[in-house]
This record gives C-alpha cells, structure tokens and sequence, in this order.
C-alpha cells in the first residue's frame, strides 16, 4: 500500500489541483483541515492482508488508482491471493444501497427502488397496515438523501403513525378513508416520481460545502422586505409588509389572533410580502432580495425546512408553491432569499 500511495499520489496530483481551482469551498475544506493539523485528500485505502477497499472523488483518479494498483501489483509482481479480489471496478452493499467506488457514486438498486414504488402504490390505494407504513417510512427517510429529497418531503406523512391517528387502533389497520387524506397521497406521489426517475448521488454530495455554498456575487437591483405581525398590546391586531414606500396590512379577527400563534403570524408576514412584492421582483433580470422577519422560527423553517407544526407546514408549502418564490431561487441559488 505504500508503494501504491507514492505512485497514486503522483498520477493523481493535476486531478487534485483541478479540483480545488475549480471549487472554492474544496479550498475552504482544505484550508480548515489543515489548519485543525489534518491530512486532506480526495481518496480513501485501506485494507487487510489480501483485502483492499479503494474510494474515489471522480472518474479521473478512479482512472489513476486503477492504474497505480495495475503498476504496483504488476510491476512488483504483488497480486491478491484469490482471483476475483484483483478485480478494479467493485462496489459495497449497505442497506439497499450499492456503492460504486470506482466511479464515485452511491445509488439504490432497481428490485429496491420496484418494492418501494409498489409499496407506495399500496399506500395510495388505501391497502396498507399502519405496520407495513411504518417500515415505508423508514425506508424513505434512509432514502432521502439519496433521492435529494428535502425535510418537507415527508410533512404531513406521520399523521397516521401520531397518537390521534391510525396507529391508535392497531398495527393491523388499515391506512384508508380519512386517514388517507389528500395531502399523504399527493407526498406518495411525489416520492414514487423522485424514487423512480432519480434515486442515486455522487459521493461529493455528502459534503456540505460541495452541494449547498453558493458564491454571494453582487446582484445590480437590491430589494429589502420587511414584515411584522402584532396579536397584544394593540387595538388593531394584524400582519404587515412594506417594500419601499409600498406597504400592505393584513387585521386579525379577535378568533384568528387567538388561534395563531406568533411564530406563524410572523412567517405569514414573509408569505404577504412573496404574494405582493414577489412577481415585480422575479421580473427582474438581476436582483436580490433581503426579508427581515420578526421572529427566528419562520427565517429557521425557511432554511432548513424543519418545521413540526401543521400550521408552519402549511404556511411553508404555500411559500415553495409560489411561482415568484421558484423563479427567485432558480435565478440566484442560495442567495435571492435571505
């Protein structure tokens, strides 16, 4: 293996440059492991006796530690001692998840993903136990990831396994009726599409820095909303937004101020300013914009999707469903919506 290290290292160096002067957070990566006095490097070896595991990050020094261990094994007349251990292109098994170390990728394999998708066409037709749901769900969220599926993906979906649910009657019965709501059909859907047409990912997507920095360039248009929301202290009670010198309010009936409370008040007031200022502000060909919110919940909802309550839920997916949210976000990734 050390042998194999020298010459890997060598054949791999202009792959490992051309990936830290094509990504400025692989840099960052670097910089902090190195400063924490850390190794860095784009591969991984190990190995005992005639057992030898190899990962890569991308194709081209998958190619170079192929042909450093062909050089090494060849070269040195050092080979493994069983003939199907000197194969290059192997991959693991985990969980239903194969692992193709060669290529640098991770993916669910196709009797897998079938079972998954039946078993959700089961759900959607109302013939499955909430036993049987259960294990669905376990096996979507160890999926998630795989299938770059986000937190919201599965809100609305433990309804059947909460304590009011279906799960209260038992492990046999069935998810149908009022259980079955529109909402979990519509999630099942939703997960049966993305399961079928893309259920694998780079290893690269496992870092952070590689899949969600974003270069915050200048932007030649700043927009700045702001909205507040107020249920005490006042004898109007209502949500508010302003942009510029244009503003909106929203009164709260005394049965709507008493029933809401302020986290979702206060990201309500994000959801007015998106419906009101949204489409002017997707128009442009060049912006930013900057939302102050009142409240810490609605901005932590917004950006990592971890919301528990029905009501943030709902307030949540009405957000992602506005044309002007979607345009804003596919024209300044990571950075329209601050």
């Amino acid at each position: 293996m050390h042998m194999w290290d020298v010459v890997f290292g060598v054949l791999n160096a202009p792959f490992v440059e051309a990936h830290l002067a094509s990504c400025p957070a692989l840099r960052d990566v670097k910089r902090q492991r190195e400063a924490a006095g850390l190794g860095f490097q784009l591969h991984a070896r190990g190995g005992y006796t005639d057992d030898v595991r190899h990962r890569y990050v991308g194709p081209g020094s998958s190619r170079c530690g192929a042909k450093a261990w062909f050089i090494v094994t060849h070269g040195f007349n050092v080979m493994m001692a069983e003939a199907e251990k000197r194969q290059l292109a192997v991959h693991d098994l985990s969980l239903g998840t194969h692992t193709n170390l060669s290529l640098g990728i991770a993916y669910v394999e196709e009797d897998r993903v079938a079972r998954i998708v039946a078993e959700l066409d089961l759900l959607t037709a109302g013939l499955m136990t909430v036993e049987a749901y259960r294990s669905l769900m376990g096996k979507l969220i160890h999926l998630s990831f795989l299938a770059n599926m986000s937190r919201s993906s599965t809100h609305g979906m433990f309804a059947p396994l909460a304590p009011n649910g279906a799960l209260r009657h038992g492990p046999a019965t069935l998810i149908a009726g009022d259980y079955l709501s529109p909402l979990l059909v519509r999630r099942a859907g939703e997960w049966r599409h993305r399961i079928s047409t893309s259920a694998g990912a780079p290893l690269v997507a496992a870092v952070p820095q590689l899949t969600r920095w974003r270069p915050l360039v200048p932007a030649r248009v700043r927009r700045f909303w702001r909205s507040d929301s107020c249920k005490e202290g006042t004898s109007t009670p209502g949500i508010a937004g302003v942009c510029n010198d244009v503003a909106w309010i929203r009164p709260l009936t005394p049965e709507e101020a008493d029933l809401l409370p302020v986290p979702v008040t206060e990201f309500v007031g994000y959801y007015g300013n998106l419906r009101v200022f949204g489409d002017d502000a997707a128009a442009e060909p060049d912006v930013r914009v900057s939302s102050e919110i009142d409240a810490l919940t609605p901005s932590f909802v917004l950006t990592t999707e971890a919301a528990q309550s029905e009501l943030m839920h709902k307030v949540l997916e009405d957000v992602q469903a506005d044309p002007a949210f979607r345009l804003l976000r596919k024209a300044r990734p990571g950075a329209s919506l601050r």
